[in-house]
């Protein structure tokens, strides 16, 4: 399923991340820019034209959206998409209104990433009236999924009660249960 030839920048201050990210879209066939501030994507962005721009919501100080506003609608890249280790539902709405294709939570699967930014990327893509809606994931399936996750970054069931603001034996019931279903 994967398209061979995509071109990502991909913006994040933390330099192993980005190693591992570059060996990844490496192996899915694509190219990769890396930068590890605004300022450097800039430059990357002076001479290149890459396809998606991946970015985390932090980098060196400062925010995403800050930068968005300051560069205006001058970006050369056709999608944007958001991988960060800050991810909330406000931060998840407010980068869908300005249009990201993708918003995904650390640490995300490169073939995900690609996935989401592709969807519905190609023009003239539209759904007719008699296709079925795309499937709906249920809440509690989100909820499971956004805990799973914080989970697995966090690397303990107390850091991760703590940054969820739960007592970690409730956390624990919640991790032993099955996903619910989607």
């Amino acid at each position: 399923m994967t398209r061979r030839g995509a071109s990502i920048l991909f913006i994040d201050d933390d330099a192993h991340y980005l190693r591992c990210c570059a060996r990844a879209f490496d192996s899915l066939g694509c190219r990769l820019w890396t930068a590890r501030t605004f300022e450097m994507a800039d430059k990357v962005l002076a001479t290149r034209t890459p396809s998606y721009v991946v970015s985390e919501l932090r980098v060196a100080g400062r925010w995403l959206v800050d930068y968005l506003k300051e560069v205006g609608a001058a970006l050369p890249f056709e999608r944007l998409g958001v991988v960060t280790a800050y991810s909330s539902i406000a931060t998840a709405v407010q980068f869908a209104r300005l249009g990201a294709a993708a918003y995904l939570a650390k640490p995300a699967p490169p073939q995900l990433l690609l996935e989401e930014l592709r969807r519905d990327a190609s023009p003239g893509l539209i759904m007719s009236a008699t296709s079925e809606p795309p499937p709906r994931t249920t809440l509690k399936r989100t909820i499971w999924e956004h805990v799973s996750q914080v989970f697995v970054s966090a690397g303990s069931v107390s850091e991760a009660a703590r940054r969820l603001g739960i007592d970690r034996h409730s956390l624990r019931r919640m991790l032993a249960k099955r996903p619910p279903a989607s």
